[in-house]
């Protein structure tokens, strides 16, 4: 479940908040609650929650202190609950990253529809992440140093599911073939076809975690037309066949869903 703190000074809307809606039907549970900043501060870090729905103004330390002290060190979403007259004031906090805000009194419709919201922001940036530690895992990609290897990687970035070839991105960055080449060697320790090859293969990999499109239908998907070669190269990369890993896939997607 998602973890959710309500920092707010006034007890009744404390109160009000905790017992509105069955949170559990929404995959959340109340982890602790404070009633300013200061004392929020400290539950942030104690108990780590994945939500903050938080007042603005609030007696030893106000809403937007606590989320310039803690909101991207602790990695949480945040919600404001401001009132018509602190309006203005709740925009600074939209400029710290805030998902939403709530109008006082709340709403338990609009609540709803936020917490849903900041869940579904929460699940989209965990899926970005996994997807990029499985293509760390194949791809060291480096800080670019030249503008040729810079525009090489983003050539394949966005065009990987076609074919290519190294003739289209010297054209395309306006250089040799054999200049890029070397370029992009230098600083990648890799030649573009063997750079291209990984990119697909992991690639695959994040698509066979997500869908359950059959093997063949991936390898196409990102860029081989040949399956017997598909499976050679993913076999050897990854270390097992592209069907072992499909089903360890699915496997670990069915324990975490149960």
């Amino acid at each position: 479940m998602y973890k959710i703190l309500i920092v707010e000074d006034e007890h009744i809307l404390r109160k009000g908040f905790k017992t509105s809606l069955d949170f559990a039907e929404l995959n959340c549970t109340i982890c602790a609650e404070a009633q300013n900043g200061q004392e929020g501060l400290e539950k942030i870090r104690q108990c780590k929650p994945d939500i903050v729905f938080t007042d603005l103004r609030m007696p030893v330390m106000d809403g937007l202190e606590m989320l310039r002290l803690s909101k991207e060190q602790e990695g949480y979403e945040a919600v404001i609950l401001t009132g018509y007259e602190e309006f203005n004031y709740a925009k600074e906090a939209i400029s710290l990253g805030v998902v939403d805000y709530l109008l006082k009194p709340i709403d338990r419709r609009e609540l709803i529809e936020v917490i849903k919201k900041t869940v579904a922001k929460i699940e989209d940036t965990s899926n970005n992440t996994e997807d990029e530690e499985i293509v760390r895992q194949f791809i060291d990609i480096p800080v670019f140093k030249s503008p040729y290897t810079k525009g090489c990687y983003e050539y394949i970035r966005d065009h990987y599911p076609e074919k290519i070839k190294i003739s289209d991105i010297a054209d395309n960055l306006e250089v040799s073939v054999d200049y890029l080449n070397r370029v992009f060697k230098k600083e990648t320790s890799m030649t573009i076809n063997k750079f291209l090859i990984r990119y697909r293969i992991a690639q695959a990999c994040v698509l066979m975690k997500q869908n359950n499109d059959r093997v063949y239908e991936v390898a196409e998907q990102v860029g081989f037309n040949e399956y017997k070669y598909f499976y050679e190269v993913f076999t050897k990369y990854v270390g097992i066949s592209p069907t072992q890993y499909k089903k360890e896939a699915m496997d670990n997607k069915e324990d975490t869903n149960n």
